[in-house]
């Protein structure tokens, strides 16, 4: 079973995240094959749009803590990293996230269940975001990080729900989500 599966039919890439045992948390396995795919799909002539859902309960439940980026060699004999090698590790992830912005062909998010935290990340990158309208957006870890690596909240629902929602890490349902612009 793919952490990723792949489907077209008739012009549609479906990318299913599909590691519902882990709330379809995003590894860095997942968020590689993820970009390979968007890219494959952009390249390719028969797909004309990219529908982006998660398997079982939920879209997305953000970052994969425990399935981070593999260390490289000389990091691990030097042991802990430094802010470097994090400012890195961020930016790298951010490389295979842009994919879905980048991309020449619109990329539709389908949100069920929970999309928090990284899920919003991949979810707002995307073109058009469509979600259940019960389910539960958020980014509970602003609440302790303070600036997060994606700001596309601003551009989907505008300054004031954007502080709002990314100050105090508060969810929201899709229905809500749909009334303020964020869907």
């Amino acid at each position: 079973m793919a952490d990723v599966e792949v489907e077209v039919d008739r012009g549609r890439m479906r990318l299913t995240l599909n590691r519902p045992e882990k709330r379809n948390a995003l590894s860095y396995e997942v968020q590689r094959l993820l970009s390979e795919a968007l890219w494959d799909a952009d390249n390719d002539r028969d797909v004309h749009s990219v529908i982006l859902r998660g398997a079982g309960q939920d879209f997305c439940a953000g970052y994969d803590l425990a399935g981070a980026a593999p260390r490289d060699r000389d990091r691990n004999l030097r042991g802990a990293s430094s802010i470097d090698d994090d400012i890195w590790q961020l930016e790298r992830q951010q490389r295979f996230r842009m994919a879905i912005f980048d991309m020449h062909k619109p990329v539709i998010a389908q949100l069920h269940g929970r999309c928090l935290a990284g899920g919003t990340d991949i979810a707002f990158l995307s073109d058009m975001v469509i979600a259940a309208d019960d389910a539960v957006i958020a980014f509970p870890p602003a609440r302790d990080l303070g600036s997060l690596p994606n700001q596309m909240w601003l551009y989907h629902c505008g300054p004031q729900w954007a502080k709002r929602l990314l100050l105090t890490g508060d969810s929201i349902t899709g229905k809500e989500a749909q009334e303020i612009g964020l869907v």
